[in-house]
């Protein structure tokens, strides 16, 4: 790549730029030997493709379609695309024999204190969370909590741990031809985030969960949701915390997108805690503050240099809530609708 003239991304090591003109550019995107080939120019995709076949045995598979078990489509005329992974879906019901099973609403209901037995053997279960992972990772945010809770008990799952992976399934399995929608909205290219928690959501350990999610073009990009380290002492702390991490994603998404020329303003964080707010804008509340790990005061400082912009979201519409709790029908799906999935 450096003696094509591409320029490697500082914040992503498989992601390389060449500006071809004062108006035209070149991108490409690496995973092991799977290129996409990004340009506003076909012609500097042609050129490009006939120097590099020249070094390597390449195939050419055209317009992009399919990449790692997602599926890409584009709808030029409503400048929609979307990124999708219903075959991968299929393929994963079918390997555990949840083809012909009965859909569920959601993914993930509230549990009752496990007192099942355990598994005979957690082979299928964890190659079955797997699966799931993968999903969740790549276009399916809305199951990213519960395929987290399952993800926890890898080591001795037990019978009730296999009922809830199976109901992942079985929501998967109503809802395989959902996807991420990115399209041309206004504001649409400003990175914007929220973040929330779970004040002490786990019953055993009273961890909290930190939940965030990051969109571009209307969908979602970036998210997680994952078990809080350290016992956070308030509602407050555990969003200060869950913000802190959003805001380390949000530098290195901003970074990324900066150097592919896709950042022209600073990033927005949505939190729906006012105290959490106020925590990372005023460093007077020391009181309040000084048990928190250095680490997490990360985001107070990157306010003060204004390099992320802090925003209050109602409740309501936070919609980072689906990473953190399970939650009833009407809201997750209202959420889903929120975040960019649709058909």
């Amino acid at each position: 790549m450096a003696e094509f003239d591409f320029e490697k991304n500082s914040a992503d090591d498989s992601v390389y730029k060449k500006e071809t003109s004062s108006k035209d550019f070149i991108i490409i995107a690496v995973y092991v030997d799977d290129l996409i080939i990004i340009s506003n120019n076909i012609k500097e995709i042609d050129k490009f493709k006939s120097e590099i076949k020249k070094i390597y045995n390449l195939k050419d598979l055209g317009e992009l379609s399919t990449i790692l078990g997602m599926k890409w489509s584009r709808n030029r005329k409503e400048r929609k695309s979307i990124l999708k992974q219903e075959k991968y879906i299929e393929d994963t019901l079918e390997k555990f024999g949840m083809k012909e099973s009965k859909t569920v609403s959601t993914p993930v209901v509230k549990m009752e204190e496990d007192k099942s037995k355990l598994l005979p053997g957690n082979e299928k279960y964890m190659e079955a969370v797997g699966s799931l992972i993968y999903i969740a990772t790549c276009t399916r945010p809305n199951i990213s909590f519960a395929v987290s809770k399952v993800s926890q008990k890898l080591k001795n799952p037990t019978e009730m741990d296999w009922i809830s992976v199976k109901r992942i399934m079985r929501y998967l399995q109503g809802t395989k031809e959902l996807g991420l929608i990115f399209e041309k909205k206004e504001g649409g290219n400003i990175l914007q985030g929220w973040a929330d928690a779970d004040w002490a959501g786990d019953d055993k350990t009273r961890l909290s969960r930190s939940g965030y999610i990051f969109k571009l073009a209307n969908a979602p990009i970036s998210w997680i949701s994952k078990k809080q380290s350290t016992v956070a002492l308030s509602t407050a702390e555990a969003e200060y915390i869950s913000g802190s991490l959003a805001v380390q994603e949000a530098i290195w998404l901003n970074r990324l997108l900066t150097e592919l020329g896709e950042m022209s303003k600073v990033p927005i964080l949505n939190l729906d805690n006012q105290g959490a707010l106020a925590l990372a804008k005023n460093p007077v509340h020391h009181s309040r503050t000084k048990h928190i790990e250095i680490r997490y005061h990360f985001i107070r400082e990157k306010v003060l240099k204004n390099e992320i912009e802090l925003r209050y979201c109602a409740t309501q519409n936070m919609i980072a809530d689906i990473l953190t709790k399970p939650l009833a029908k009407p809201s997750f799906q209202r959420l889903i609708v929120m975040m960019g999935l649709g058909q």
